[in-house]
C-alpha cells in the first residue's frame, strides 16, 4: 500500500507530530516563564525549542540497507 494513503502510517505520523508540538509548547512556555532578559530574539529561542522537541520525539526514517 502507498505510504501516503496507508491509514496506519498517517495515524502514526499524526501522533508523532502531535507529540513534537506538545513538547515544543511545553519548552516554549517554560522558556518564556523563566526568561532572564537576554538580548536574543524570541524567534531564535522558538527555533531552538522546536529542534529540541523534534530531536526528542521525531522518528528518524532511514532509507537503504542496514549495516551490521
Amino acid at each position: 500500500m502507498n505510504p501516503l494513503t496507508d491509514p496506519q502510517e498517517l495515524v502514526s505520523r499524526f501522533n508523532e507530530d502531535e507529540a513534537v508540538w506538545r513538547e515544543y509548547e511545553s519548552l516554549r512556555r517554560l522558556r518564556r516563564r523563566f526568561r532572564l532578559g537576554m538580548a536574543i530574539p524570541n524567534s531564535l529561542f522558538d527555533r531552538i525549542d522546536w529542534l529540541t522537541a523534534e530531536r526528542k520525539h521525531r522518528v528518524v526514517r532511514c532509507i537503504g540497507k542496514a549495516l551490521s
